[in-house]
């Protein structure tokens, strides 16, 4: 369990710091903040993605079929939570959609499907006793 929580925390504070010190997403925006975007150094979606590939990396399968499983649940997961927090708040908090491409309601895109596919397999490859 002290495994699980170690993980959340880090994959969350993680990913607070990619949101803020590279992508540079300061929110000013009030529902973000209602949500803790900005209240700690922490976003929560991370911490929870970084749970599930604990989970996938424990799997008895080969890496090739982790990587596909992770590619799967994470992007499932973007969505599922993307979709929650539109029932919640009533308003999309994040929109990836192009005109030419609308999956999940825009929370999620070939494009960012392939850099979390990617993270993913970075991740399952080359942290597995970490994990």
């Amino acid at each position: 369990m002290e495994d699980y929580l170690t993980t959340f925390i880090i994959f969350s504070i993680a990913g607070w710091m990619f949101e803020n010190l590279i992508l540079h997403k300061h929110s000013t925006d009030s529902l973000l903040r209602s949500l803790g975007y900005g209240r700690i150094p922490m976003l929560l979606i991370y911490g929870i993605g970084g749970v599930v590939l604990l989970i996938i990396s424990k799997l008895d399968c080969s890496l090739f079929a982790k990587i596909i499983i992770a590619a799967i649940v994470i992007n499932l997961l973007e969505c599922g939570i993307g979709l929650l927090s539109l029932d919640y708040n009533g308003r999309q908090t994040w929109d990836y959609s192009t005109p030419t491409e609308k999956i999940c309601r825009g929370y999620i895109s070939s494009r960012t499907a392939i850099v979390w596919t990617i993270l993913s397999a970075g991740i399952l490859v080359y942290l597995p006793g970490q994990l």
